[in-house]
This record gives C-alpha cells, structure tokens and sequence, in this order.
C-alpha cells in the first residue's frame, strides 16, 4: 500500500516489543522508495529535519507512557498501523486510550488518541474477534465510526444475535435453517461490514482506500 500511495510520507507503527526489529527489516526489504526508520526510544527524535519518508516503530509498552505518547500525538501522520489489533478490546485500558483515545460522555470529555492524528488507519490481525462481539467494538468503530457510531447500537445490533445463536448450537446441535433465520436480511450486517471494516483501511475523508 505505501509503495502505490505517493501520498503517504510519515507512518507510525505500533507493534509488540517482539516485533519492531522484523517490522523494520521487512519494511526495509519491501519499500521501494527511500525511507528513514525510527525505533522509538525516550529521547529520540521522530521526524527527520528533511522531510523524507520515514517509519516510527514503537512498541505497545511504550506508547502508553504519558511523554511518549505525547511527542507522537505532536505528529500529523499519513498512515497509523496497529499491529496484533485484536489486543485492543477493552476501551477501559491505556493501550486503548492511547491508540483510540476516549469518548465524550456525560461525566467525561473526549480525548483524542494516536487514530486521530492519523489520516488513514490499518488494523492487523488474525484474530478480529477473540471472544466477545463486544471485543470487535473498538476496532470497528476506530475504522468505520460512521458505520459503528455508538456503542449500544452495536451491542443490540449483534450481540442479541450471537446469543440467540448460542441457543440454537446448544448441546452440539446445529440447524444450518434456523441459524441463518436469526434476524432479518435488512437487519443483517453484511459480510463486509463485518470483515472488512475492523481490519480495512478508513481515510478521514470519507474515501475508500481499497486494498493496495
């Protein structure tokens, strides 16, 4: 995607501290034009004084640090990457926070996260939903807000869905009719809603940016 989108100069990828240097190495390997590539440390500037194309890699850990997390928000970047998104399930945690950032609600103001200082979003992962439809929220409301802009529309949306499935499949038995009758086809999401959404790429202008 980078290589077809001159567009995109400054990306960010948040990653396990397992996978930084492989980050860099394939990233290394696999893009066609000049890049300069940052493994972030506590001092070490992000943004080369040129402004050639560049690669901020930072780990999970260390984004969620105040002072880290602060001198990557005074960035505007073309493209934000998460990797192993799926970790991102629980909108309580700082890891959340820091890459989604927080809603307005009625006692609490919204704070921004990294995905706001981001023109496009990449969410990677093998394993969007690991357990509870509720654990796929952050993710597709981070990608497609305008498809998933409230949280309590999604939950009635499919997880009465996913119960009523859990009961059709109880003791073993799986009627292929009945499941596929739960809801109705407009009710229905689509399959790309589902799939595509969480681990597509969304532009802040509306745009889809299709898979490069």
């Amino acid at each position: 995607m980078i290589n077809f989108v001159p567009d995109i100069g400054r990306v960010l990828v948040v990653c396990p501290a397992t996978l930084r240097l492989n980050w860099r190495r394939e990233a290394e390997r696999w893009l066609t034009r000049p890049t300069d590539f940052v493994i972030v440390e506590d001092d070490e500037p992000f943004i080369p004084a040129d402004g050639k194309p560049i690669m901020v890699i930072a780990n999970c850990e260390r984004v969620r640090r105040p002072a880290c997390l602060a001198r990557l928000m005074a960035h505007q970047w073309d493209l934000l990457i998460i990797d192993e998104a799926h970790r991102i399930k629980d909108p309580k945690t700082a890891q959340t926070k820091s890459c989604f950032g927080v809603e307005k609600r009625k006692t609490v103001e919204a704070v921004p996260g990294l995905s706001a200082q981001a023109t496009r979003l990449l969410l990677l992962t093998g394993t969007p939903l690991v357990n509870r439809p509720v654990e796929l929220w952050p993710l597709a409301h981070a990608c497609d807000p305008e498809t998933f802009p409230s949280f309590w529309g999604y939950a009635k949306r499919f997880w009465r869905r996913v119960e009523e499935l859990k009961e059709r499949v109880k003791g073993g038995h799986y009627d292929r009719a009945a499941v596929e009758a739960i809801g109705t086809e407009d009710e229905r999401p689509s399959e790309t809603t589902l799939a595509g959404a969480p681990v597509g790429v969304a532009a802040k202008d509306g745009t889809d940016q299709g898979e490069k």
